[in-house]
């Protein structure tokens, strides 16, 4: 008896092992969608002007640093994926001597250093920001960047541009930049 009972719950287990093996029903995958909706388009956007001033002592004398940002309706516009189109600025950089009279005086765009730029900001960048970064002797260097529009802390393009005590500027990649937006190398100017 405890035989056939065996045998027949095996045969029960064999049966509906088959039977569950059986043609199964195609189901249609559910994708859910929702209509996209492409970003409206506005009139080209623009950063603000700005203007930021520093009193820094180099060769031995207190000089002033005026730092004028602007956006320039004139120079080429960027364009983002969707279409939508940005302003480039112009930077005015201007180091004026402590008896009033202008040491440095010139104004910098995105083409002034598109020789060190990666393609990807020549074409998509824009100049946001010159910054004072550090007095060394006798040169001052600041830092310049490029962001992309709409961009983050870590999508920039640092540059530096050095400015000497006769005058002279060179302009270098930074490749030291910690890349968290930290401007500041911890010296007191």
């Amino acid at each position: 008896m405890r035989k056939t009972s065996y045998l027949m719950a095996m045969s029960v287990a064999v049966l509906t092992t088959v039977a569950s093996c059986g043609e199964k029903k195609a189901t249609t995958p559910t994708i859910i969608t929702s209509d996209y909706e492409m970003p409206q388009l506005q009139p080209p956007i623009k950063m603000e002007a700005a203007t930021e001033q520093q009193n820094v002592e180099w060769l031995e004398r207190n000089y002033q640093i005026t730092i004028d940002r602007a956006p320039v309706d004139s120079l080429p516009k960027v364009t983002d994926e969707y279409g939508q189109e940005y302003v480039a600025n112009a930077i005015r950089l201007t180091i004026t001597r402590p008896d009033g009279s202008e040491f440095f005086r010139r104004s910098f765009t995105k083409s002034s250093f598109a020789a060190y730029l990666p393609n990807d900001y020549k074409r998509d960048g824009i100049l946001t920001d010159i910054r004072l970064y550090e007095k060394d002797g006798r040169q001052l260097t600041f830092f310049v960047c490029h962001n992309f529009p709409n961009g983050t802390d870590d999508e920039l393009c640092i540059l530096e541009l050095s400015i000497d005590s006769d005058g002279a500027i060179a302009i270098r990649r930074n490749e030291g930049y910690d890349m968290r937006g930290n401007w500041d190398n911890g010296n007191d100017m």
